[in-house]
Order: C-alpha cells, then structure tokens, then sequence
C-alpha cells in the first residue's frame, strides 16, 4: 500500500514538472498570477504565499522581455 502511494505521488510529481516545463512563458506566467491570486485571499498559510511569490519572481526572470510577442528575435533566424 505504501509503495502505491509513493509511486503514486512520483508519477503525480514527474506529471506537474513536465507539464510546467513544456508550457509556454505566457502559460506560465497566467498559471503564476492565478496562483498569486489565491495565495493573497486570507486563510493561506504563509509557506505558500512565500512560494507563489517567489514562483512569480522566477517567472518573470526566465521568460524575457517579451511575451508572446510576434517579433522574431534577432539572430536566432536563418538569412533568406
């Protein structure tokens, strides 16, 4: 029953990290703002509004100055 359970929550957690790691910026930042949304409503206790601040934090620092723009950057294209 035990071993389930931690099998369980690994698979649970592998699940949650993909889907995060394969989101694109805009999702995540909504994702991110709903969250910090939630963790401002009273009665959350105080690890998670720390967490969900520093989420946000990480968020906004990993994802560039644009989002979800249509200007391709610079370099990355191949010269026509």
């Amino acid at each position: 029953m035990i071993e389930m359970l931690l099998v369980g929550a690994i698979v649970l957690v592998a699940t949650l990290y993909a889907t995060w790691a394969l989101l694109p910026a805009a999702g995540r930042q909504r994702v991110v703002r709903r969250l910090a949304r939630l963790s401002a409503a009273g009665g959350v206790p105080a690890w998670l509004r720390r967490g969900a601040r520093s989420l946000e934090q990480r968020t906004r620092s990993t994802s560039g100055p644009c989002d979800g723009c249509s200007v391709p950057p610079t370099g990355d294209e191949p010269p026509r």
